[in-house]
């Protein structure tokens, strides 16, 4: 669920096949920003259980394996003003 700045809220989702936990939160994170693009200028809040995902995209853990996606993420995040 997104929480869109002017209250509505959105049920996103996309098959994904045959992937890891990790590869799927991953890309859950990859999913809202290309939504959430066109909000680039508000700040943004995500909320996730994933430690690994935190510390892959904080640069806190070091990335091992799905790099092309952690990139690709990371891209994303540097169009927000905050997130």
């Amino acid at each position: 669920m997104i929480l869109l700045p002017d209250g509505s809220l959105e049920r996103i989702g996309e098959p994904l096949g045959e992937v890891t936990n990790n590869q799927a939160e991953l890309h859950a994170v990859r999913i809202t920003l290309e939504i959430l693009a066109d909000y680039h200028e508000y700040p943004l809040l995500i909320h996730t259980d994933s430690a690994n995902v935190i510390g892959w995209l904080t640069a806190t853990f070091r990335v091992n394996a799905n790099t092309i996606l952690i990139r690709t993420i990371q891209s994303h995040i540097r169009k927000f003003s905050r997130i």
